[in-house]
């Protein structure tokens, strides 16, 4: 698995790839959003490696009323995952982890209220990945896809992946094991 992330505009991110069939087969409108995209200078978080694209993330700001069926979600900070895909060949090999951590260190950074994706359920490791990391299903839009949401107000501490990347506010110890040159030195540290 040679590649790496790297922020790419969508002008410089090859559409016809098959890497993007699946989402022109759920999505009819996407090569115009993607090229809407491309125009307005947009960028994405790509990890490329020596068979071209294999993940694809796009984190979009918004402060809008998300409408559900049932209801509508008030209008707050959010960060909205517009786009998240995998290639078949890193699916299981934990790269949807990095690629979701990146998206919640960068939810983090930017302090909006909260984080949001929308999926089909049809998706079932993409919604498993969502849930692991303390998303929660709030309701189904207008295309049928769940809206899965996380909240800066509701983390759950008792679960590493549900509370990641924040620390928990009483946190007392903590541990240090730095890596030097190809050595491991073990260092715990208690803090008070």
């Amino acid at each position: 698995m040679a590649g790496k992330f790297k922020w790419h505009k969508f002008s410089d991110v090859n559409l016809s790839d098959a890497f993007f069939d699946s989402l022109k087969e759920d999505y009819e409108e996407f090569p115009v959003w993607f090229n809407k995209k491309s125009v307005e200078g947009e960028y994405a978080l790509v990890f490329h490696d020596e068979e071209g694209i294999g993940a694809f993330i796009y984190l979009k700001k918004e402060n809008e009323p998300i409408a559900l069926s049932d209801k509508t979600l008030p209008a707050v900070p959010r960060v909205k995952i517009g786009t998240f895909r995998l290639a078949e060949r890193y699916r299981g090999l934990r790269l949807g982890e990095g690629a979701l951590g990146v998206s919640l260190w960068k939810w983090r950074d930017d302090k909006d209220e909260e984080i949001y994706v929308t999926v089909f359920e049809k998706h079932h490791e993409l919604v498993s990945l969502f849930q692991r990391f303390g998303f929660i299903c709030v309701g189904v839009n207008r295309r049928g896809e769940c809206v899965y949401l996380r909240s800066r107000t509701k983390i759950d501490f008792r679960d590493p992946y549900k509370s990641f990347p924040f620390i928990r506010p009483n946190f007392r110890k903590a541990g240090l094991l730095p890596i030097l040159k190809g050595f491991m030195i073990g260092y715990f540290h208690t803090l008070s």
